[in-house]
């Protein structure tokens, strides 16, 4: 279990977040070259639809991710494509929230009460029919849980496809993964350089450029993407601004010591 108070922050709709994690006790989580498209392409296909990815970098045992969450009606609307019945988790989590109202606040929602003061439905209950019934100040409490449930599936999907591939068994991830809330646009700018540096700070490459799982070129691509390319890019200023800050960036270090998690004694391969 991680040790780092970092790991219990929420994740909240409309809001910015470094995402970062390593493999268990320093391993690979990478091993192959055919592992990092797979992980760019299921985190595409379970998690594109609820948030928006703005840089990026996969090293062989760890990864970061610079991320917006979407808004809770966007991330409401694409559950409604991935889940299909209510869960037991989920409908556990509105009977504690439940409790922690005054049941007077539920008195326009009467089949939401009846569905919770139950036990849970042995017959599947639609989700769809599910979000019809909540009142609109839990919606966001689901938004959050939603999307923790789609990293546990990425994570652990992610997790069972190399475990198959290696012949093991064991935890491939740390458990809980990191994430920081980037508050500040210096931190924001910082962070992307870092990240994009990262190849060539650990030493895989001399050139962060040559580096090839990073955003770094992809942001540069003229090709529609669900990367933020344009974002990133008016974010510098333009495409030679992007470039000229990548080559002679002056960023506060105070700010991303606590993001280096190679301190953690990462590498060990």
């Amino acid at each position: 279990m991680s040790r780092h108070s970092d790991t219990t922050i929420p994740l909240e709709p409309n809001t910015f977040y470094h995402i970062f994690n390593r493999g268990n006790k320093g391993i690979k989580i990478f091993y192959q070259d055919r592992n990092y498209p797979y992980f760019l392409q299921k985190y595409d296909s379970i998690l594109s639809p609820y948030l928006n990815t703005y840089s990026y970098n996969l090293i062989p045992n760890h990864f970061h991710l610079i991320v917006k969450i979407k808004s809770v009606e966007d991330i409401l609307s694409s559950a409604k494509n991935d889940y299909t019945y209510l869960s037991k988790p989920l409908w556990k989590l509105m009977k504690t929230k439940l409790e922690n109202f005054p049941i007077g606040i539920f008195k326009d929602s009467p089949d939401f009460l009846l569905l919770l003061n139950q036990a849970y439905p042995k017959d599947r209950y639609p989700f769809i029919r599910f979000l019809e019934l909540v009142p609109p100040f839990l919606k966001s409490s689901i938004a959050s849980w939603l999307l923790s449930d789609c990293l546990k599936r990425f994570f652990s999907g992610y997790a069972r496809a190399i475990n198959v591939q290696e012949k093991e068994n064991g935890s491939l991830f740390q458990k809980n993964f990191r994430r920081k809330i980037i508050d500040s646009e210096t931190y924001f700018t910082s962070l992307i350089w870092y990240i994009h540096n990262n190849g060539a700070h650990h030493g895989l490459c001399r050139d962060f450029k040559d580096y090839p799982w990073s955003s770094y070129h992809r942001v540069l691509i003229e090709r529609p993407s669900k990367l933020k390319k344009k974002e990133v890019l008016d974010w510098f200023g333009g495409r030679k601004e992007y470039i000229d800050f990548h080559k002679s960036a002056k960023v506060n270090w105070n700010l991303l010591n606590n993001v280096i998690i190679e301190e953690d004694g990462l590498l060990s391969f």
